[in-house]
């Protein structure tokens, strides 16, 4: 038996599905397989081609960082366990995976220097390089500062922005909140530029 409902569970899921049909024109249901586990979730109605299944769940965890690459068709998803995951998005195909650094929230792709950019909450910037749609290396790990988790990229020169604030340790665990986040030191705020010469 197969339930059809309208997809919105997941951040990352929920991003792809609004960017991808402003962006493309596609649509996307989400599919609950009842006693089928490991089939694809998701089918993707393409306008004028063919539906496709595709599973968003593996090999990357926990994604939150989303970027697109239009003209190669590559979806870049940042996990927590530490991979960029590169994907067809024509087809499902994974392509790639690629190291990152730990606590990634945002990812960016620049499509004039071929660049792909992962903030990451450790205190780096991830740089990845599209050497062709099938291939990706990192070119480097710059030193940014620890809570520096998002990041917004200037597609006009490709300077990168990251902001970050000084953090305090984080409380103790409760029953009431079992794992407590690191606060923020009151005006540290600061916007990080980072620009390749």
């Amino acid at each position: 038996m197969v339930i059809i409902r309208r997809a919105t569970e997941a951040p990352f899921e929920h991003k792809l599905v609004r960017d991808a049909a402003r962006d493309l024109g596609l649509r996307s249901l989400k599919l609950t397989l009842r006693h089928d586990a490991g089939w694809p979730d998701r089918l993707w109605l393409i306008p004028g081609g063919r539906p496709l299944f595709m599973e968003l769940k593996a090999p990357g965890k926990e994604p939150s960082g989303l970027a697109f690459d239009r003209v190669h068709h590559r979806l870049f998803s940042g996990c927590s366990n530490q991979k960029l995951i590169v994907l067809d998005s024509k087809t499902g195909r994974k392509v790639a995976e690629v190291p990152i650094g730990k606590r990634v929230d945002g990812v960016e792709f620049d499509p004039a220097q071929q660049l792909v950019f992962s903030s990451n909450g450790e205190g780096t910037l991830t740089v990845i390089h599209e050497d062709d749609p099938d291939h990706y290396r990192v070119v480097e790990n710059v030193p940014t500062q620890q809570s520096g988790r998002t990041l917004a990229l200037d597609p006009r020169d490709g300077t990168v922005y990251i902001p970050a604030a000084d953090l305090t340790p984080p409380p103790a665990p409760t029953p009431e909140n079992p794992n407590p986040r690191w606060g923020i030191v009151p005006g540290t705020f600061r916007v990080l530029v980072v620009h390749r010469p």
